[in-house]
């Protein structure tokens, strides 16, 4: 009976963490199983993950190697990069890791230095006392939540600011505007409460000319121009808004019923994919920072298919070919998985 007890309570459990849709959307649910490619020890709190040319680069919050390259074949870890510091190479608060589609160029952005340091896979493979080759300081106000290269003209990032929803930088990282609004339907929150209640972060995507944004709090997923003008809006699956405490002034006071929605985004050249949450804390306890659910959207924001992951996973990448796709795992451990992509 005690037993009996235990199982039953463990299946609710599971139950509750799975997000319900609607007879529409269940419709488009595909199960997935993955396979462990690596429980690297040294792992720690890896939260980014990119695929350049048949490697893994992980970007790890909490190990004393911040950047870590693993051989997607074998799962070994073949390299690592950067300690804890101020000078090159070093890192302080290591949050964000980018890619340039064009090249095996990738980006590091740290939000306590504001500053991203740009490698290549080569020289990350090759030497190993490489402190990186570019180290970009970023002026301007604000704090920054994600960055991503935009075409030749500079970086464009997400964050909170006083105004707006994307900041402009140029190449040598000097700040130059701030475009883009918040949802126009939102509430009339002050600006700097709406700002955290709107957080969103950059998704990886192989377009010059255009971002991915997708939101934290809200399940809205939006395609902006330079300008930050909307040029595409997904479908919602849940369709909620950022719910926040009354007695919010400064900033956001989040609910145990605020529901997160987005957590990584990338996009291959005809569908964006995006890890999605879609519980809250009452429903999941903490759980409810990571997801089981990639959406796949097509171009024109149609949701065509809901891939459920085995597993609750914080990031996700694709590789070139949209056959393999990569997560990172917590629990029980760290480790990397890897799922095969059903034809899109």
């Amino acid at each position: 009976m005690m037993l009996a007890a235990s199982v039953c309570v463990c299946s609710d459990l599971v139950l509750a963490q799975q997000v319900q849709y609607d007879a529409a959307k269940t419709r488009l649910i595909q199960p997935l199983t993955g396979t462990v490619i690596s429980e690297d020890d040294g792992l720690s709190r890896p939260s980014r993950i990119i695929v350049i040319n048949g490697k893994l680069v992980v970007l790890d919050r909490g190990a004393d190697h911040v950047v870590r390259v693993y051989d997607v074949s074998k799962g070994a870890r073949i390299a690592t990069f950067g300690r804890r510091g101020q000078g090159p190479g070093e890192f302080e608060g290591a949050w964000d890791l980018f890619r340039s589609a064009s090249s095996h160029t990738m980006w590091v952005l740290d939000v306590s230095l504001r500053r991203v340091t740009e490698l290549t896979l080569d020289s990350l493979l090759s030497s190993q006392r490489y402190r990186g080759d570019a180290h970009i300081t970023l002026s301007g106000e604000g704090s920054l939540e994600s960055l991503r290269l935009f075409g030749d003209r500079g970086f464009m990032g997400t964050g909170s600011y006083s105004r707006g929803r994307l900041a402009e930088y140029s190449r040598t990282g000097s700040f130059l505007r701030v475009v883009g609004m918040i949802p126009r339907d939102a509430p009339r929150w002050a600006p700097v409460v709406a700002q955290d209640a709107f957080a969103a972060r950059l998704g990886n995507y192989d377009v010059a000319d255009r971002v991915v944004v997708a939101y934290r709090w809200t399940d809205r997923l939006e395609v902006l121009d330079s300008q930050g003008t909307p040029l595409a809006a997904m479908d919602r699956p849940l369709g909620f808004e950022p719910i926040i405490s009354d007695q919010s002034t400064s900033r956001a006071a989040f609910t145990l019923d605020s529901r997160r929605a987005y957590l990584s985004t990338v996009s291959t050249d005809s569908h964006v994919c995006a890890l999605f949450s879609g519980r809250t804390e009452r429903e999941a306890g903490k759980a409810n920072s990571f997801g089981r659910d990639v959406l796949i959207f097509a171009s024109n924001g149609r949701l065509r298919r809901i891939l459920r992951l085995d597993a609750d996973v914080l990031a996700i990448a694709i590789d070139d070919t949209a056959r393999e796709l990569y997560a990172l795992a917590h629990d029980p451990a760290p480790r990397i998985l890897r799922y095969r992509m059903p034809s899109m």
